[in-house]
């Protein structure tokens, strides 16, 4: 049975509309109501399958393709074919409409993979080609049914036979039919398809055409549900008769119901439910099989032999059988041929009998091969075929085609050697053999190899050394091995070898020769592998330690004496060979462990000669502790940049006695050796305890520490490394220099902030620098060189906070106090504890007018020095005189109009400048007062001092002051009277008090007081002071 997916059914179904309607539209005549038409004229006859071929097909009246192409394509199909081709039609007839095929349903079922009008399904199929919707032509179908019909395969196994009887009386038809199964099988079940049909439809098209076949009734199972099952055994026919009434068709065309009345029954692997296989079919035109076919054909050649050698006889063997219902008449011949190109060449004829149904004949011939020609994995074809068969209905078995290979002689491949191609002597060499059989008769398996060597060039061919050793590897891979094994006495050089293949029946190829296929050297000494059974065993040594170690039976020549040999070695491990004693002296260093802490043998690579040649090898040693300490490997440890870390040691030391013995090494003694570098860390080691830390914070590097363990014999070191972790640190600031910064007005500051930013873990370039001011205008910074710029108007204190802030953002901030001022300070000598200025006076004695010195202590650079002198009296509050120097030169000074100095007078020094760095510079009034001469020597002497040193303080002044003052009033009368006196006659001497006087613009000079000023302002406006 079959199923169908209707997911392609639809999808079909819409190419099909596509296709019906297409066709529908290609209609373009006037269809008109004809009671009788001619049938249509056969076009063509439609090439058989060789089988009976079924389908079904639905159209309609008014169905444009239906009519002129549907309906005539299958008539001429039937017409061209009958005995191979039936069908049933369901038809919507412009009077009845569609017929009730119920309990079957076969309209639907047959439509369930179509879209529309005309559908045939070929053998009950629901994909293309074999459902075809829409037609076009008069031999729409022809193709199909010449490529089958989409029938089973095994068509030809079912013979089938109908009759219909007619019992006039009653009007029954009945309707005999039997099925005959002649496969392989022992027996099939199937299913009878059975319908009555109208052989010429009573309903017409629209344009007059009559539908042929068309469905009236079923012929179904005793419970009329549905298709009758019966189960066939081989060569046992079976039959079974239904009755139906002949009212069933009406008369057509000239046809009577009796003639009308057309069965059309078919065998199928399934019930009408499912969509099913279709075997076979007939109808009343369909007669019995004729059929005549080769059933066997057999040939061997002479001696048995599977393959041709041109000359061999074959025996040839073809059995005829008639596989036809009926007797098959004499006639027909049977030829044996072979191909010759493109030509049938005759070997042998013979005359075929006539056969009753299922009878067979066998013909023998015999072959000479002699005119064939060979040819590389080719084959003769030979064919014992039937001619001259009259109406044989199954042209597939009319002939069948023997083909016999062709045995060529095989051709020798090179031979590959396994393990390269030089060898010693006494060694063995592999050679894997294979060859090319150039025919399809031999393999590997049915051929043999034969190898041969001799030294290059003298052709002095042998096979003394080879033996076979079978085959090798499997399918496309297999080869033949042959092993080459030579004796010590053999000379040494290049051999060439021969190789050459015999096949089955002893054809040979020819000799293929490999020049220098090997080389055979002398026997070397060499290392004995530890798996050969002379091996002496895995010599055992103690680390650090000189040990002689025996080499018989660790190395070995087949040709020279041990002591004979000459044993050396490049590696440190190696110290000596002494042939006399036949060993080697040897120390190793260390131990070597494998991951799991196990130890492992360590080589030694040596070269041993034997005076012709020289070979390397490698012995291998068990190396076992000492008894010293010995150190595992430490894993480094880590600690971030200024921190600090400790490891335990105690696991990664052991230590074994004199024997290899493990003792306990938490006995042993450790110190610590070396410290790198020593100056940027502190080392402890408490115990079996060591702690590092960072001295230097900045550090980041590797720190290594040497510590030695001693269990009072012997002292081991090893180095503990420590990785000092890079940690992101913070911007840093250098405040010197920034920290506090004076500058004047309207002067352009600068500050290399590169100079005091610095980061230990990123340059200044990558460092982001925020400026933060008050007043946001006087403060401007420059990324690309890292230079702020500052200027104010005003003078006052600026805070400028400056913050660093690093990739990873950290970040660094400093406050920068800028002091504004119009001018700086010049501080006198013992006024302040750093002076700038010192002053000295030649004298400061009363009636005297004293020179003055202004010196320079600290170095300012100082420029456009100006010096302001006054005199002015304590006790009044005026002062007299008054003047400028300009530098440092001594200048003298005239006091009251050159009088001199007087009691209470003070010479008042104010000095201004401009420094190096373009500051102005002012000093506070210095006031250095009138003194009473000292006749005393030392008195004097002092006073000068004092005097010149112009440090006399103010108190000191005062209290003289006070005590002249007292002198003054004690003589009071006669100071008044004096004064009294002085002041009628020298009126006109001292300045009078204008009260009145206005102030100058600036305001009052530097140094006066407004007393000063009403008495000697007119004098300063007057440009006299």
């Amino acid at each position: 049975m079959r199923t169908t997916n209707p997911c392609v059914s639809a999808t079909l179904g819409v190419v099909l509309l596509m296709s019906f309607m297409s066709a529908s539209f290609a209609y373009s005549g006037n269809w008109e109501t004809v009671d009788d038409l001619e049938e249509p004229v056969v076009k063509m006859k439609a090439t058989s399958p060789g089988h009976s071929v079924f389908g079904e097909y639905v159209g309609a009246h008014w169905c444009g393709p239906c009519m002129s192409s549907a309906s005539p394509s299958l008539d001429n199909l039937k017409t061209s074919n009958p005995e191979d081709f039936t069908y049933v039609s369901f038809y919507e007839s412009s009077s009845g409409g569609w017929p009730n095929d119920s309990p079957i349903n076969r309209r639907s079922h047959i439509m369930a993979g179509s879209s529309g009008y005309p559908t045939f399904s070929f053998a009950d199929e629901q994909t293309s080609p074999c459902l075809k919707v829409g037609a076009g032509g008069n031999n729409y179908y022809d193709p199909e049914y010449s490529s089958g019909g989409c029938m089973d395969p095994t068509s030809n196994d079912f013979q089938l036979d109908l009759t219909t009887t007619l019992d006039s009386a009653n009007s029954q038809v009945t309707i005999t039919f039997e099925a005959n199964y002649v496969g392989p099988q022992p027996s099939v079940s199937v299913y009878v398809y059975g319908a009555i049909t109208e052989k010429v439809g009573a309903d017409a098209y629209d344009n007059g055409v009559k539908p042929h076949h068309n469905w009236r009734g079923w012929l179904l199972n005793s419970g009329n549900s549905g298709f009758l099952q019966i189960t066939l055994d081989r060569n046992d026919p079976v039959q079974h008769t239904w009755t139906k009434p002949l009212s069933l068709v009406r008369a057509s065309s000239g046809y009577s119901q009796w003639e009308n009345f057309w069965p059309v029954l078919a065998l199928m692997d399934g019930p009408h439910s499912s969509y099913n296989e279709f075997y076979a079919a007939i109808d009343l035109d369909m007669g019995p099989l004729v059929d005549l076919g080769v059933s066997e054909f057999e040939s061997e050649i002479s001696g048995g032999h599977i393959g041709l050698i041109p000359g061999d006889q074959i025996a040839l063997s073809a059995r005829v059988t008639n596989n036809g219902a009926e007797q098959h008449p004499s006639g027909a011949d049977l030829v044996f041929s072979y191909m010759d190109g493109l030509d049938h060449i005759e070997i042998h004829r013979e005359d075929v009998p006539s056969l009753s149904s299922g009878q067979s004949i066998q013909f023998n011939t015999n072959f000479d091969t002699t005119a064939l020609n060979s040819v590389a994995s080719g084959a003769v074809s030979i064919r014992a075929a039937l001619e001259n068969v009259d109406s044989d209905r199954v042209s597939s078995n009319d002939n069948q085609d023997l083909f016999i290979p062709y045995d060529m002689p095989p051709i020798a491949t090179r031979p590959v050697t396994v393990d390269g191609s030089v060898i010693y002597r006494g060694e063995a060499l592999t050679f894997e053999l294979s060859a090319i059989p150039d025919d399809n008769v031999d393999d590997l398996t049915t051929m043999a190899a034969m190898l041969e060597y001799s030294l290059h060039a003298e052709q002095a061919w042998s096979s003394d050394w080879t033996t076979s050793e079978g085959l090798i590897g499997a399918g496309g891979n297999l080869r033949v091995a042959h092993e080459l094994s030579t004796p010590l006495t053999a000379q040494t050089g290049n051999y060439d070898t021969r190789v050459k293949w015999v096949d089955s029946r002893g054809q040979a190829s020819d000799w293929l020769v490999t020049e220098s296929a090997f080389t055979l050297q002398n026997a070397i000494p060499s290392v004995v592998s530890p798996t050969d059974p002379n091996h002496a065993g895995m010599p055992t040594v103690k680390v650090e330690t000189v040990e002689s170690i025996p080499i018989t039976g660790l190395i070995w020549d087949a040709e020279t004496e041990l002591g004979e040999l000459e044993i050396s070695s490049s590696a440190p491990q190696f110290i000596a060979w002494d042939p006399d004693s036949e060993s080697i002296s040897v120390e190793f260093d260390r131990i070597v462990y494998d991951s799991g802490g196990s130890p492992i043998p360590q080589g030694l690579f040596i070269s041993i000669g034997d005076g012709e040649d020289t070979n390397t090898g490698t012995l291998l040693f068990n190396v076992i502790e000492n008894g010293a300490p010995r150190w595992s490997s430490i894993p480094p440890q880590s600690f971030d940049e200024g921190e600090s870390a400790s490891i335990i040691l105690t696991s990664f030391v052991s230590d074994t006695d004199e024997e290899g013995q493990p003792t306990n090494p938490s006995q042993l003694g450790l110190e610590i050796v070396e410290v790198y570098p020593d100056e940027a860390f502190e080392t402890i080691l408490v115990g079996h305890t060591l702690s590092v830390s960072a001295v230097d914070e900045d550090y980041v590097g590797t720190a290594s520490v040497t510590v030695s363990a001693s269990d009072g014999d012997q002292t081991t070191e090893t180095v503990v490394t420590f990785f000092v972790n890079d940690v992101n640190d913070a911007p840093r600031i250098n405040p010197d220099g920034i920290q506090r910064i004076v500058t004047k007005t309207q002067l352009a500051t600068s500050v290399d902030l590169s100079e005091h930013v610095y980061d230990v873990d990123h340059d200044f370039e990558d460092l982001w620098v925020d400026i933060e001011s008050f007043d946001v205008g006087s403060v401007s910074y420059d990324f690309p060189t890292g230079v702020l710029t500052m200027t104010w108007d005003e003078p006052g204190l600026e805070l400028i906070t400056i913050t660093a802030i690093d990739p990873v953002g950290d970040s660094v901030s400093h406050v920068m106090e800028i002091e504004v001022v119009d001018s700086l300070p010049l501080a006198w000598e013992g006024l302040d504890d750093q002076p700038d200025l010192s002053v000295t006076f030649d004298t400061l004695d009363y009636n005297t007018n004293p020179v003055i010195a202004v010196n320079q202590i600290t170095d300012h650079g100082l420029a456009d020095i100006k010096i302001r002198w006054q005199v002015c009296n304590s006790l009044t509050g005026v002062c007299t005189d008054a003047g400028s120097s300009f530098g440092l030169s001594p200048f003298s000074i005239q006091a009251n109009e050159g009088a001199g100095l007087r009691v209470g007078d003070y010479v008042g020094l104010t000095v201004t400048a401009v420094d190096s760095l373009g500051f102005d510079r002012k000093s506070e009034m210095l006031r250095s007062y009138a003194v009473e001469p000292v006749d005393d020597a030392s008195g004097t002497e002092e006073e000068g001092q004092e005097a010149t040193s112009g440090t006399r303080t103010p108190y000191f002044l005062l209290s003289v002051s006070l005590l002249a003052l007292s002198t003054f009033l004690v003589s009071g009368t006669v100071l008044l009277r004096n004064k009294s006196r002085q002041s009628k006659t020298g009126m006109h001497n001292e300045p009078s008090r204008n009260q009145d006087l206005p102030l100058p613009p600036g305001g009052l000079p530097d140094g006066w007081t407004l007393e000063q000023w009403y008495y000697y302002g007119e004098e300063y406006l007057r440009g006299e002071r």
